[in-house]
């Protein structure tokens, strides 16, 4: 039934199951998500971006995103599967992650071009840095400390790229897609939405 789900079953002395019951509130422990950080290859850090003034500043800090993705999606791509259908899935998935990337290139294109949209990227920017900035104050255990400030996880700062030149442009064609980021809570997803 609707929100209604298998407890986790207990096997009995031999291992075995024997009976299973069911949940409204069902428990499952995903795994924690492992963030990457490119170091000096990619421009995350809020108070910088939101400094900026021109076009080609944000590409040459940016761009090593673009070039990790990259060489991401290139290893993805195993030669030999077992079945036509893995191969398939595969194909599809190669060719969404190029579009991804060729989503977040064109974000980086309109920063390098358009004045209006740097100065929203960078207001915004300033708008998070403060936000993690003042909510750290309110932590037990303070983040920004001995000079570590506010960055960008890589995929928030993706997420953001990508979704630029639809939110500039209300006829772009990408304005119809409804990008989703999916993983346990803790992991960076309200502030890629907030960017």
């Amino acid at each position: 039934g609707h929100n209604t789900s298998v407890s986790c079953p207990r096997p009995d002395a031999d291992g075995k199951v024997r009976s299973l019951s069911t949940t409204q509130l069902p428990e499952y422990e995903v795994r924690r998500v492992e963030h990457v950080s490119f170091g000096d290859q990619v421009l995350t850090r809020m108070a910088a971006l939101g400094k900026l003034e021109d076009g080609d500043a944000f590409e040459n800090g940016l761009s090593g995103l673009i070039e990790e993705y990259s060489n991401w999606i290139d290893q993805q791509r195993v030669e030999s599967l077992p079945r036509q259908s893995l191969a398939d899935t595969q194909g599809e998935l190669v060719i969404k992650s190029t579009k991804a990337r060729d989503r977040m290139r064109e974000g980086i294109a309109l920063l390098k071009s358009d004045a209006q949209v740097r100065e929203a990227f960078k207001l915004a920017n300033q708008a998070m840095y403060h936000a993690a900035v003042r909510a750290d104050t309110l932590r037990e255990d303070r983040r920004y400390k001995d000079g570590r400030e506010p960055e960008w996880r890589p995929f928030q700062l993706a997420f953001v790229l990508l979704n630029l030149a639809s939110v500039a442009n209300a006829k772009h064609p990408d304005r119809l897609a409804a990008d989703l980021i999916y993983f346990p809570t803790g992991g960076g997803k309200t502030e890629a939405y907030l960017g």
